[in-house]
């Protein structure tokens, strides 16, 4: 990811399309035979996947899990567990009716065994699709029902977070700048839309006991938000529209050296 050749596109999705089709199979190879994994499991894969997040774009581990999986846009490990189980019963039920798997699936629905079959129904209703035991679903059926509901889920988890509450709106290019921004580039949104950025007082609220701005003369608390229109930042700004994105990217790689001096 770090290679010139990589960024060559002009995105930062290389190094996430490598984890996409080489550790993602290897990790939930034969997952749809995981019956009754526990949340600790489910967790277990999450974090590293968040993990992998966290060291491409240099973030620390107190960056809201919320805003990593909203602006990561990688799908969840328990809705990619559940796409293939999905699509596994679709396929398992299209055999022929002396098929031992397809046999094995209506046992397990005659006696109440909460085996694979009861699960894809769960899953099936949380996603709003039909019982794929009794009615026919396409491929691209499952998985645009999935991505609907896994979308909802994530942007439901940062409206609930306090810090990052309110990213989830108001920005059109919340989700998807990793796809025309460079690598660097989204190393420093991504710690802006976390607020994230080292040396600001009010995200480190632990470290200060006075959380006046020490760039302005007024008594207003320093906040990332507060920086980008402080007095005292006027230099930082020079010659950058702090309506664009860029101008406000390039105006926090300027104050991050800032805030490095003054601390």
């Amino acid at each position: 990811a770090e290679a010139p050749m990589m960024g060559s596109d002009g995105t930062s999705l290389t190094a996430i399309k490598l984890f996409e089709a080489q550790v993602i199979p290897a990790l939930l190879f034969n997952c749809e035979s995981w019956i009754d994994i526990s949340e600790s499991h489910i967790n277990d894969l999450q974090g590293f996947q968040d993990n992998f997040l966290r060291k491409l774009m240099h973030l620390p581990i107190s960056t809201p899990k919320a805003i990593l999986h909203w602006d990561g846009s990688m799908q969840g490990m328990r809705w990619r567990i559940a796409v293939r189980k999905l699509q596994f019963l679709r396929k398992l039920m299209k055999k022929e009716i002396t098929n031992i798997c397809r046999r094995a699936v209506a046992n397990e629905t005659i006696m109440g065994v909460k085996g694979l079959g009861h699960e894809c129904m769960v899953i099936a209703k949380q996603v709003g699709l039909p019982d794929l035991r009794y009615n026919e679903v396409s491929k691209g059926e499952i998985k645009r029902a999935v991505l609907k509901h896994s979308s909802e889920v994530t942007k439901k988890e940062v409206e609930d977070s306090r810090k990052v509450g309110d990213r989830s709106e108001g920005d059109k290019n919340h989700n998807n700048y990793l796809s025309f921004m460079s690598l660097s580039n989204c190393r420093i949104w991504m710690r802006v839309r976390a607020r994230s950025i080292k040396g600001v007082k009010v995200n480190n609220k632990r470290s200060f006991v006075n959380l006046s701005c020490r760039y302005c003369a007024t008594d207003t608390e320093e906040s990332q938000e507060h920086l980008e229109t402080c007095n005292g930042c006027k230099f930082e700004r020079r010659n950058l529209n702090m309506s664009s994105l860029m101008g406000r990217v390039n105006f926090w790689r300027r104050m991050t050296t800032k805030l490095g001096a003054r601390n």
